[in-house]
């Protein structure tokens, strides 16, 4: 076996999804996404929670706050081990390697602590024994635990338990979602500080000064609104003229005008003329796999040798050479 992946499964939470009331004790797809997702984000929660307690992370995290963002990023859960039927999953986080300069081999160490924590006040408790519910309240705030256990009582909501196994493949916990009584005292009602106002998107006609070619957007200018709407969703045009992957930045001849919707929850965005089509959870991921689709058109087209390509390949190289006025690369 790979020493890598040895590591991560000597160390890796181990639980099996069982379902109540189901044909050979076979977890459905959806209940396996729900529970997974919700595994995640309280293990994410818990990483922020703990970042957050120690004074060097904190203070690095006050001068810099993408340095949260990044280190989740650098956090997430890998699946180290799955078998199917009631779904048995394993699941660790990357303690061997962090390409960040910021943190130090410490942080890989304070990783692996912190994860045998989590599996120790997350999934080696009984939400319904006094004891546990104490220990609980006692290490975390309201706002913390919200983070932290609101998704695994989510993820056994439904008809399951979900069982926690040993690297020896015992049961040693088994999860079950909390009373009225104790859920109420483990997730208080946080309270709300004042409302601030919020940002929505909106689409609208005006009549507006312009010198034809511009608009200044400022309250002199509109001389009569006709019609104002919010946006139920961030499904606006989507007209880049400038195009950013990684490091590479692809300014644009015109804007690349794209058709943009949002169906079941995704949105997606396309591009006929290019032949790109992606989606995401959210309007960025879609934006981002956008520009990660057009780079990869530009690397396997453009920065191609033309003898190795067809002549409908050579077709999308033309249109993408031609759409490009300026390409930039940020070392």
């Amino acid at each position: 076996m790979d020493p890598y992946l040895k590591t991560l499964r000597e160390l890796s939470l181990t639980f099996k999804i069982k379902p109540q009331h189901a044909i050979g004790n076979a977890a459905g797809i959806d209940t396996i996404i729900k529970v997974l997702s919700d595994v995640r984000r309280s293990f994410l929660g818990f990483v922020e929670v703990e970042f957050l307690r120690e004074t060097e992370y904190r203070n690095a995290y006050e001068k810099d706050k993408s340095i949260l963002a990044d280190f989740l990023k650098h956090s997430e859960l890998l699946m180290v081990d799955v078998r199917f039927g009631s779904l048995q999953a394993s699941v660790a986080p990357n303690v061997l390697e962090l390409d960040n300069p910021l943190f130090k081999d410490e942080l890989l160490k304070w990783k692996r602590e912190k994860f045998n924590v989590y599996k120790h006040d997350v999934f080696g408790k009984d939400y319904n024994r006094s004891d546990d519910v104490r220990d609980i309240l006692q290490n975390y705030s309201p706002a913390e635990r919200a983070k932290i256990y609101r998704p695994v009582f989510d993820a056994v909501a439904g008809k399951h338990t979900i069982q926690v196994i040993d690297n020896a493949g015992r049961i040693t916990n088994v999860l079950h979602a909390p009373d009225e009584v104790r859920r109420i005292q483990l997730l208080p009602p946080v309270a709300k500080s004042a409302e601030k106002p919020i940002q929505k998107n909106v689409v609208g006609y005006f009549k507006v000064l312009t010198d034809g070619t511009t608009v200044e957007w400022r309250k002199s200018n509109i001389k009569k609104v006709y019609d104002i709407d919010f946006l139920e969703h961030d499904d606006y045009p989507f007209k880049p003229d400038a195009i950013r992957h990684e490091h590479r930045t692809f300014v644009l001849k015109r804007k690349l005008v794209c058709d943009v919707r949002f169906e079941e929850d995704i949105y997606f965005i396309s591009q006929e003329e290019l032949n790109i089509a992606v989606w995401g959870k959210t309007r960025e991921e879609a934006e981002a796999a956008f520009a990660f689709s057009f780079n990869a058109l530009y690397e396997n087209y453009v920065m191609e040798d033309e003898g190795k390509l067809s002549l409908k390949a050579l077709e999308l190289r033309s249109k993408i050479a031609n759409l490009i006025s300026k390409t930039y690369n940020e070392s």
